[in-house]
């Protein structure tokens, strides 16, 4: 008989730091812009910064940031403060392109 165990697994916030940290400059590294090295630390302590310790954050920042790379780095300056200013930031814009008032999306978004 298969027995399962839940694992209580607590990550040090320094440690993801630094790991999320690694991920960002190996990723601004290997995307063969030329970036100069100050250029790439800007933008890794940025996604850091504002990431809070979140890996989504950094890649889907990341995402964004690699697929248009004109004006990297005052692209940056923008970028929003975690997942939860993202998420606002892309129903605001849904909300432009659609006609959809902001209360029906939140409407939709809290139905089961």
């Amino acid at each position: 008989m298969f027995k399962s165990h839940l694992v209580d697994l607590r990550l040090d916030r320094r440690r993801v730091d630094r790991d999320i940290s690694t991920y960002v400059s190996k990723r601004l590294e290997d995307s063969h812009l030329g970036l100069p090295q100050n250029d790439i630390e800007t933008i890794r302590e940025a996604v850091c910064e504002r990431g809070n310790g979140l890996f989504l954050y950094a890649r889907l920042m990341l995402d964004e940031l690699l697929r248009s790379p004109d004006d990297l780095k005052s692209r940056v300056h923008n970028l929003p403060h975690g997942l939860g200013d993202m998420y606002s930031d892309i129903l605001r814009e849904h909300a432009a392109r659609s006609g959809i008032s902001s209360d029906l999306q939140k409407l939709i978004l809290e139905m089961d």
